[in-house]
């Protein structure tokens, strides 16, 4: 009875054997995985890295469209001065014509006295 118990333990350390084996092939593939998605984050990591540069190009752009912006605000209060002092001429050239006119017509009243 003991030699069948010993073989029935002997049995059982092949089995534990076949599982430890099973369980570190398990456990290498499981190391596999780890350094695959440790590979895997430092790809997302070089991607946020890129994306963050993006980011930072894009802000400057962005900077910049205001700064354009800006200025395109001065040539534009500018062009409004300028308009406003076009439009005083007009009216200067208004009164000038005026005065003209009521001298022809003052002339043609003149003429028609004498």
């Amino acid at each position: 009875i003991l030699a069948v118990a010993v073989d029935i333990l002997v049995v059982d350390f092949d089995i534990l054997y076949v599982v430890m084996n099973i369980l570190a092939i398990v456990f290498d593939i499981y190391t596999v995985a780890v350094d695959i998605l440790a590979v895997d984050f430092d790809i997302i990591a070089v991607a946020m890295d890129i994306l963050a540069v993006d980011l930072d190009i894009h802000a400057v752009v962005v900077d910049i469209l205001v700064v354009d912006l800006d200025i395109h605000a001065v040539v534009m209060d500018i062009l409004a001065v300028d308009l406003d002092i076009h439009a005083v001429v007009v009216d200067i050239l208004v009164v000038v014509l005026d005065i003209l006119a009521a001298a022809v017509d003052s002339n043609a009243v003149s003429n028609l006295r004498s």
